[in-house]
């Protein structure tokens, strides 16, 4: 932003296009476009090219049920389905914020995930499990994630994270 005249410098809008491509502010455009984790094209594509270089999985953030990126993580998971690839995908567990967090709240996020996802054919396990990436485990006590998994074990839905 400009102090002298508050103008804003630099902005750029996805939704205007200037040379027939839309305004990512990016100095490489993206050979597809700019991705976009609901088109299910692009995902579909994005897959073909992990498997011919050998990738074989995803890690998705996830920020909470009905959140964006539990949408585009249901997206992914039916792409990787029906595409019959190989590919796995599964969940980065968003926990940011988590102090504020009471345990039933996480351990519903985790019953959310592995009902909702756990059994997809694409959905990555270990010894039939569901496997389950937690960012900053350290936001929490070690007693507070192991309370949160013999919650989940009682329940028997267990998980790998």
């Amino acid at each position: 932003m400009s102090v002298e005249t508050g103008e804003i410098i630099g902005k750029h809008d996805p939704n205007s296009v200037i040379s027939g491509r839309r305004d990512i502010g990016a100095a490489h455009y993206p050979l597809l476009g700019p991705y976009d984790s609901n088109d299910e094209q692009v995902i579909l594509t994005y897959l073909k090219w992990a498997r011919e270089v050998g990738i074989d999985g995803f890690i998705v953030s996830w920020w909470g049920v009905n959140s964006f990126s539990d949408k585009s993580l249901r997206r992914v998971l039916d792409v990787a389905d029906e595409s019959k690839l190989g590919i796995k995908i599964t969940v980065y567990y968003e926990s940011v914020g988590l102090t504020k967090k009471p345990i039933e709240e996480v351990v519903k996020d985790f019953e959310c995930i592995i009902k909702s996802y756990g059994g997809r054919p694409s959905f990555l396990k270990l010894k039939g499990k569901p496997v389950i990436f937690v960012y900053a485990v350290s936001v929490k006590e070690p007693k507070f994630w192991r309370d949160v998994f013999l919650r989940l074990e009682v329940e028997d839905l267990n998980a790998y994270s």
